[in-house]
Formats: C-alpha cells, structure tokens, sequence
C-alpha cells in the first residue's frame, strides 16, 4: 500500500498532508475514513484544491482496487464482532413485548413499534427475529412467540 505523502507529492497538498499527519492517516487505505467533504473546513484548503485531493483518491481506488476490497472486509467483519448497545436493548424489550403477546402472530410493524427509546431500522429487526431463540418466522414479515429454546 502506498503512503499518502507519496501520492500527493506536489508542494500545493502540503495543508493536506499535514491534516493527514495531525489525523492519523499515514497509508492510502487511511484515506477510506477521510470525511472529504469536511475538508473545506480546514484552514488553507480551498475547495479546488480538496477536489483536487478527491479526485486523486478516486483514482488511486478505481487503480488498486484489490487493496480497498481487503480493508473492507476486515471492517465490515469488525463491525460485526462489535455488538450494538441500541440492538441489545431493543432484543429485551421485544423479548418482553413477545412473551406479553405470546398467544398471536407480530408483524415486524408492530415489533417496530414496540421498540422504544432508539431508532432501530426494520431490517436490523427482522435479523435480530431471526436470530432470536424465543422467536420464530412464519415469513419474512410475521413472527411468534415460542419461549426459550
């Protein structure tokens, strides 16, 4: 993997590479976490020149893609060990809100609804039902209740 200070080489991305020292981003994969959007905000950094940044970046993907491809999935495989706290919450309030209604059927819009105090996205719900021991699907939208396997 290519260092940032060897791609960005003119003395015109000098604000930039400092930016990228001060933040931690030392390798072209760094880059990945780079809030482009937010660099307008920084001193000496005009928006031409943060184009200019991106567009590098761009390019220096579209050219090496095999070595984003990996830092992904070792990120997406991070985030899957890392469990949710707004996640875990909502399992023992459907837990609770299932077992109250153990003699019906729940569709994934009343198990939403259930949920209270965070914002969890029906899909998130409808794999955490899915994973779930004390539920079970009859489709993709419409679980029961049945206690502790």
């Amino acid at each position: 993997m290519a260092k940032i200070n060897e791609i960005y080489t003119s003395n015109a991305y000098y604000p930039f590479l400092c930016y990228c020292e001060s933040h931690g981003y030392a390798e072209m994969r760094d880059l990945i976490r780079c809030p482009f959007s937010k660099l307008k905000e920084e001193p000496d950094m005009t928006p031409a020149l943060v184009s200019r940044i991106h567009i590098t970046f761009l390019a220096y993907l579209k050219a090496h893609p095999q070595e984003f491809l990996l830092e992904k999935r070792k990120a997406a495989a991070a985030a899957a060990r890392t469990p949710k706290p707004a996640l875990e919450e909502a399992e023992s309030q459907l837990e609770r809100f299932f077992q109250q209604n153990a003699s019906r059927l729940i569709h994934i819009s009343e198990a939403a609804k259930a949920v209270t105090g965070q914002k969890v996205k029906r899909a998130d719900l409808a794999a955490l039902l899915e994973k779930a021991s004390w539920c079970k699907a009859v489709d993709g939208t419409t679980y029961f209740y049945c206690g502790n396997a």
